[in-house]
């Protein structure tokens, strides 16, 4: 059995642009809260301000980088959108690319957010048998490219391995 695995970066940011078309193209950053104080811990503004989740090519040739508070991003160009992430729109994503990978593949796997910083999302699902690969990854791409999501696919006989191929393919 092989396993594709769908790997779509900046997934914050892409969930957002699918139903904001402005923000394709732009220097964009998403933001969301940044990590909550345990029990008995006095909040520290800093460590608790909302940081940058995901950011597009422009933000980052700015200077934006992942988990940067936002008022650092804003600070790095006036021309920097700041936008808050939506978690609800990130959860309905995921189940409308399950959906259709699921008209195409007996099995899938909606996997979940990668990297260090969690920017990515990685779902997976089974190649059908007596399929190309390479084949059913373009087949794959013009699948979420109707959604507006730009994906990278990976194919091989393991998650680890699938993904591996897809997070650092040189296509999206």
């Amino acid at each position: 059995m092989r396993i594709a695995c769908v790997h779509v970066p900046q997934f914050a940011l892409q969930s957002l642009s699918r139903i904001d078309p402005s923000l394709r193209g732009a220097a964009v950053a998403v933001v969301g809260a940044g990590q909550e104080p345990a029990a008995g811990v006095r909040p520290s503004l800093a460590l608790h301000s909302p940081v940058v989740l995901a950011c597009s090519r422009a933000a980052w040739a700015l200077g934006v980088r992942l988990g940067m508070t936002a008022s650092a991003a804003r600070f790095v160009s006036p021309d920097l959108r700041v936008v808050a992430a939506d978690a609800q729109l990130e959860r309905e994503t995921v189940r409308a690319i399950a959906d259709a990978l699921l008209g195409v593949s007996a099995v899938v796997d909606t996997g979940g957010r990668v990297a260090a910083s969690g920017a990515h999302l990685a779902m997976y699902c089974e190649v059908p048998s007596k399929t190309r690969g390479m084949t059913f990854g373009d087949r794959l791409i013009a699948l979420l490219d109707t959604f507006g999501i730009a994906a990278r696919i990976g194919n091989a006989d393991d998650r680890f391995t699938a993904w591996v191929a897809a997070a650092h393919s040189g296509s999206e």
